[in-house]
C-alpha cells in the first residue's frame, strides 16, 4: 500500500473509549506526518479530542437525529476530500451507524475486533476470568496490523486549550507537597458505581489517614445530585465541581491532583491520559474486558464475586437483588489501594 494521505478514524462514542483511540490518532501522525486525518466522533464527545493536534479535522455525528443525522456527517467527512474516496478507512467503533457512515468511503479499510464471542462467554460463563488483558488500546492497534505500528507507550491524550496553545501535551501535575484527591462517583450504568454511603465512609477514612489532603468531586449534570449528596455528608471540606465545569475545564483542574479515586468511568480514562495515578473500582465489570487505565501507575478494587461480570458495560440494577459485587468492597480495601500510590509519609 502506497502512503497515505489521507485517513478517515471512526469511534464514535463512548468517552473512554474515545480517550483511548487518541494513542492511535498520535501514532498514525508520527507515521504519517503529511496526512489529512478525520477523526468522528458523537457530537456530545467533541470536546474529548476538539483540540488534539493529530486531527486535522473532527467530524462530529448527531446520533438523535437518526439517519438525517448520518448523511449530514457523511457529507461533511467527504467534503474534506472533494469527494473523492480516503486513502485509508479505520472503524474502531464497528455498528450500524459506522458501516453507513464509511460505505464506499475509501480504499482501504480497517475495522476492530470486537471480541463478541469472548464477551458473551465472559458474561455468560465466566470463561476468561483470571487470563491475561488485552487492553483495548492494544485491539486499536491490531486493526491496523499491515499498517505496521505500535503503541509508543506515551499514554492516552485530552488536550486542552493550552496544550493547544503551547503545542505540547503538558499533562503533569504542578510540583507541590499538597495531596489533592481526585473523586469521581459516577458512571453512566448503576452497576457501575460505588455506593453513595461507601464513598462517604471511604471519604471520611481518607481524612483521618491524610488530614492535610484536599478532596474534589468531579463529574457532570448528571453527578451534581450525587456529589451533592457525599458533599452535605461529609464533616470537613470538598470541593464539589460536579456541574460546575466543562470537561476541559474539568481536565485543567485534574492537572492538580495526586490521585483518582473513581468508578470504571470515562473520567477514569481522563485522569490517566492526564498522568495521574488512579484506584479504580470495579463493579459489574472486570479488568479482562481490557478498559483498565492505560500507561499510569493504578490499582483496582474488586471482590471476587462469582457472578461477575454480568454485563461488558453495565446494568441499570444488579440482575440477582444483591449488589455483591460493590457492597462486598470495603473501605479498607480502598485505603490500601490509595496507600500504594500515594505513600502515607507525604502527609505528614
Amino acid at each position: 500500500m502506497k502512503i497515505p494521505e489521507s485517513i478517515c478514524v471512526f469511534r464514535l462514542s463512548s468517552l473512554g473509549d474515545i480517550v483511548l483511540t487518541t494513542v492511535l490518532l498520535r501514532r498514525l501522525r508520527r507515521q504519517y506526518p503529511q496526512a489529512y486525518i478525520v477523526m468522528v466522533v458523537a457530537e456530545q464527545y467533541y470536546e474529548a479530542v476538539r483540540f488534539n493536534i493529530h486531527c486535522s479535522a473532527i467530524v462530529t455525528v448527531h446520533t438523535k437525529n437518526g439517519l438525517k443525522g448520518l448523511l449530514e456527517a457523511r457529507r461533511k467527512i467527504l467534503a474534506f476530500t472533494q469527494g473523492k474516496k480516503f486513502d485509508v478507512v479505520i472503524d474502531l467503533h464497528k455498528n450500524i451507524r459506522t458501516a453507513l457512515l464509511k460505505f464506499s468511503l475509501g480504499k482501504t479499510y480497517y475495522s476492530i475486533d470486537k471480541f463478541r464471542k469472548q464477551k458473551l462467554e465472559l458474561v455468560h460463563r465466566k470463561i476468561g476470568k483470571g487470563q491475561e488483558i488485552i487492553h483495548i488500546v492494544e485491539r486499536y492497534f491490531k486493526a491496523v496490523d499491515d499498517l505496521h505500528l505500535t503503541p509508543d507507550n506515551e499514554g492516552a491524550e485530552i488536550w486542552t486549550l493550552t496544550d493547544f496553545e503551547h503545542k505540547e501535551y503538558r499533562a503533569f501535575r504542578e510540583k507541590t507537597t499538597d495531596i489533592r484527591i481526585a473523586v469521581a462517583p459516577g458512571a453512566r450504568h448503576f452497576t457501575k458505581r460505588y455506593p453513595t454511603h461507601k464513598y462517604v465512609e471511604a471519604l471520611n477514612a481518607l481524612h483521618q489517614l491524610f488530614p492535610k489532603a484536599y478532596f474534589e468531586l468531579y463529574g457532570g449534570n448528571e453527578e451534581k445530585e450525587l456529589c451533592h449528596d457525599i458533599e452535605t455528608a461529609l464533616p470537613f471540606v470538598v470541593e464539589n465541581y460536579a456541574g460546575k465545569l466543562s470537561l476541559l475545564e474539568s481536565v485543567e483542574q485534574l492537572n492538580h491532583c495526586s490521585l483518582m479515586m473513581s468508578n470504571d468511568s470515562g473520567l477514569m480514562h481522563i485522569a490517566a491520559a492526564r498522568g495521574i495515578p488512579v484506584v479504580a473500582i470495579f463493579g459489574s465489570t472486570v479488568q479482562e474486558f481490557g478498559f483498565v487505565p492505560y500507561a499510569v501507575p493504578y490499582r483496582i478494587v474488586e471482590t471476587d464475586a462469582d457472578c461477575r461480570p454480568c454485563s461488558h458495560i453495565g446494568r441499570e440494577s444488579c440482575p440477582l437483588g444483591h449488589f455483591t459485587c460493590m457492597n462486598a468492597i470495603t473501605t479498607e480495601q480502598l485505603l490500601d489501594a490509595v496507600q500504594q500510590l500515594v505513600p502515607l509519609q507525604s502527609s505528614q
